[in-house]
């Protein structure tokens, strides 16, 4: 039996639940031959995979459908321009029909035995709401994760630390899974974030209705750091993750928190900025955080309103997240 046969099979359905992986594109064309080869030959019987595309212009869709058309599991979503990383998954999330949702950065290469061993360990605890790959970058140290400390500033961990710690991040990185009732029931992507720390702010909305985010150590990934999103311009990857970050924390953070750590995060926000001014010799460096500082002042009623929600819903405190996130270290490498 082969494994298009096996997606339609009611039986292999009840003990393997369908899996939808969803990668997006972006005039990634280098990547996604590797990216694409490696997913489709997971040796786990019962996925798909939706490949979106946000108005590539270097032949991705062309590209994809002479090499990759003619495979049952792939299904391609063409977008006229680019949408961004948050609307183009959501967007492939409502194209997709499985109830484990694989979030999957274009620039990685899984190993055969990747899904089935994320699978594995999310099902083994039914509070495992996202559970994050293990994954492995170039140049870079192995059994490396990012999470996050409580001024919202993402770090890089081990993952020995981690698992010897309590087993849960606040992340989810280039490779993930969520379930579906999750996404669904934590409303899904914020719509406003375009692009970088979504995951994170996916993860710390779902730890507070009380679901983990947790690593499968056996599911290996490895991931082109920045692959595509460098071509956006340091300027502009840190105008979104500062303007991102403060949106996260005054959204997830209760107020009497939010009142101890905004002013914190602020600072560190500011002295990174001119870290990165001093290292690049580039005075427009110094830009990013005040344009995220003013887009959060422009849009505080909307984050306002969002963080009323979340505080209502929530069944986590703050001291127990607190407990969960990386420990502060004032030197940190910077994406």
């Amino acid at each position: 039996m082969d494994r298009s046969s096996l997606i339609s099979s009611q039986p292999e359905r009840q003990f393997f639940p369908l899996v939808s992986v969803i990668i997006l594109n972006y005039n990634g064309k280098e990547f996604l031959e590797p990216c694409l080869k490696s997913v489709l030959n997971s040796d786990y019987p019962n996925f798909e995979v939706v490949l979106v595309d946000n108005g590539s212009t270097d032949g991705s869709l062309h590209f994809v459908k002479d090499k990759f058309g003619k495979d049952p599991h792939l299904r391609v979503i063409a977008n006229s321009e680019n949408l961004g990383f948050v609307m183009g998954n959501t967007i492939g999330i409502q194209h997709s029909k499985g109830d484990l949702l694989v979030i999957l950065n274009n620039d990685t290469e899984a190993t055969p035995n990747w899904l089935k061993e994320l699978i594995r360990t999310t099902l083994s605890n039914p509070r495992n709401g996202i559970c994050v790959c293990n994954i492995f970058t170039p140049n870079l140290p192995e059994g490396l994760l990012g999470h996050m400390d409580k001024y919202g500033r993402a770090v890089l961990v081990k993952l020995s630390d981690v698992l010897e710690k309590n087993g849960e991040i606040i992340a989810a990185g280039p490779a993930f899974l969520i379930r579906r009732e999750v996404f669904e029931k934590i409303g899904g992507y914020d719509l406003r974030y375009f692009a970088y720390f979504d995951d994170m702010d996916l993860s710390w909305r779902a730890k507070l209705l009380g679901y983990r985010t947790t690593v499968a150590e056996n599911s290996k990934v490895s991931h082109k750091l920045a692959g595509t999103t460098s071509r956006l311009g340091l300027s502009m990857r840190r105008y979104l993750t500062y303007r991102n970050t403060l949106r996260t924390l005054v959204k997830n953070y209760s107020f009497s928190t939010l009142v101890k750590t905004l002013p914190i995060s602020l600072t560190l926000i500011l002295l990174e900025s001119m870290a990165l001014t001093y290292t690049f010799k580039n005075i427009s460096l110094l830009l990013p955080p005040i344009k995220a500082i003013l887009w959060n002042v422009k849009n505080f009623e909307d984050t306002w309103a969002l963080h009323k929600e979340v505080q209502k819903s929530r069944v986590i405190d703050d001291a127990t997240i607190q407990q969960i996130m990386a420990p502060f270290r004032p030197l940190r490498r910077m994406p």
